[in-house]
């Protein structure tokens, strides 16, 4: 994804741009161990307290060199623990909002922080998770856009995760969006 972005800004723009990224999710996890204030459970359940303790460091080693550092996208690959869950939607929205409150509150950024989703696709294709990573872009699309399926990456052989090579091209797709 950085590579990528960085290319894109320099042959749009004519410049150089640098970029952090920091992943922070839990595989295998709901959406009850990713939100905020989440209650940990043996080692989940942190991936939020993790976001926020990483843009704090990047947004100190920033200041330090004299540099700007804002956060530009929340990426979110995520959905088949949650197939079943019905209030998926407002759940992924409420995380995007309390990424909103508080990692502008660290960073002193004033702009909005876009979510990027990308559709899971190794479930029923009309689950809930599914449905909602759709049409959340389409109920928030000034703050939330659907990258798409996955279906098109390669698959590990438990067909759930993506190989090393499909990682590779969603990230792509995901600076593409961004």
């Amino acid at each position: 994804m950085a590579n990528e972005i960085t290319a894109l800004v320099q042959s749009n723009l004519d410049c150089d741009f640098v970029s952090a990224h920091v992943a922070v999710g839990e595989d295998g996890q709901g959406m009850i161990y990713l939100k905020k204030n989440a209650v940990p459970k043996g080692v989940n359940g942190r991936s939020y307290e993790a976001a926020m303790i990483a843009t704090k460091a990047i947004t100190r080693l920033a200041k330090a060199t004299n540099k700007t550092y804002g956060v530009g996208a929340i990426i979110v690959t995520h959905g088949e623990t949650d197939a079943g869950n019905p209030n998926y939607e407002q759940e992924l929205h409420r995380l995007w909002r309390n990424y909103n409150a508080d990692l502008p509150a660290i960073t002193g950024q004033k702009q909005k922080i876009q979510m990027i989703v990308s559709q899971q696709n190794s479930c029923a294709d009309r689950s809930p998770s599914t449905l909602a990573q759709w049409k959340i872009g389409e109920d928030y699309p000034e703050d939330i856009v659907c990258s798409g399926p996955k279906y098109q990456y390669p698959y590990a052989g438990d067909g759930v995760h993506l190989t090393a090579e499909g990682y590779r091209l969603l990230g792509e797709k995901y600076a593409e969006v961004y």
